[in-house]
């Protein structure tokens, strides 16, 4: 298991909007493509994560960190040089993920609280967007383009003209946990109930925390099938969420208000659940799922955490 950490480089009360202008941007740059299926694998804020957003364009996965760029420096007259705001730690962890489930890395760099410089940044477009904002805002550092950049290369991406992968692509492990918390999380919004943060980590749980029908948060075990033997026992896992939560001390009685977790406080009761979802390939349901193709799920319903 990799490690995991919070995000650093964006402050929480800026993320939401980051993740909007970033959503928008790469919308309407895949809303371009017809010659091939593409859309949106991940749009939801998670933590812990390795990517802020994933999209696909035909067989090829693009796994998306927004940095901040809030200044830029004069080139000798001939562009400029810019440094991505992004810690060492959420690069290593970018690169080594997207090398270990075959996605492409990204960079997807916002100018934030400054006015936009008119010049050329000297990577294969023409110039940064020439309007001027207010200080604040948010907006993409190259808009007539897709405003991706490898981090591997510090050149710019354009989805629209990469080849699919040659052959078959297996979809990978992170791909499957992905589908089957999304699922569930779309249950618990189907039934109005309120979600509080959710994790698509393979071997990592809990996967989801929400609030049940009794208002109690609650979190979810997501796991692919009953048969299936988690990294982390389910009674082991029981006993880890009750130490951590009976380690919360009077400070931390109302849950902390961030994107990633409004846990129960200390003495606050909470439920256990556990959802079992089953990926198959629905053409060919004997042989392991292909990236792209016709996927049935199999998923009945949160399930009461069995006694011990």
């Amino acid at each position: 298991m990799r490690c995991y950490t919070a995000r650093m480089s964006i402050d929480e009360s800026m993320l939401l909007e980051a993740y909007r202008t970033a959503g928008r941007h790469l919308q309407e740059k895949l809303d371009e493509i017809k010659d091939r299926p593409c859309g949106w694998v991940k749009v939801r804020p998670s933590m812990p994560s390795f990517a802020d957003l994933v999209f696909s364009v035909g067989n090829r996965m693009y796994a998306v960190l927004i940095v901040k760029l809030e200044k830029a420096s004069p080139r000798n007259g001939k562009g400029i040089t810019v440094n991505f705001q992004v810690m060492s730690d959420e690069l290593n962890l970018l690169l080594e993920e997207c090398e270990h489930y075959r996605l492409e890395p990204a960079f997807f760099p916002l100018w934030v609280n400054s006015t936009t410089p008119r010049v050329n940044v000297g990577w294969d477009v023409e110039e940064i967007i020439k309007q001027n904002r207010q200080v604040g805002t948010m907006t993409p550092m190259v808009h007539n383009s897709w405003n991706l950049i490898d981090p591997r290369s510090q050149k710019m991406l354009n989805p629209a003209e990469m080849k699919n992968i040659p052959g078959e692509v297996l979809m990978s492990e992170w791909e499957q946990q992905n589908m089957r918390v999304n699922y569930v999380v779309e249950h618990i919004e189907k039934r109005s109930l309120q979600m509080l943060s959710a994790q698509d980590i393979p071997g990592m749980m809990p996967n989801i925390w929400f609030r049940n029908e009794k208002g109690l948060p609650s979190w979810v075990a997501v796991l692919p099938d009953r048969s299936s033997k988690p990294d982390i026992d389910l009674q082991e896992l029981r006993q880890m969420v009750k130490q951590s939560h009976a380690a919360r001390g009077d400070k931390d009685r109302q849950p902390p208000q961030t994107l990633w977790s409004r846990l129960p406080a200390s003495g606050e009761p909470y439920g256990e659940y556990v959802a079992y979802v089953k990926l198959k390939s629905a053409e060919h349901p004997e042989r392991p799922i292909l990236r792209g193709e016709r996927i049935s799920l199999d998923f009945d319903k949160l399930e009461s955490f069995p006694p011990v």
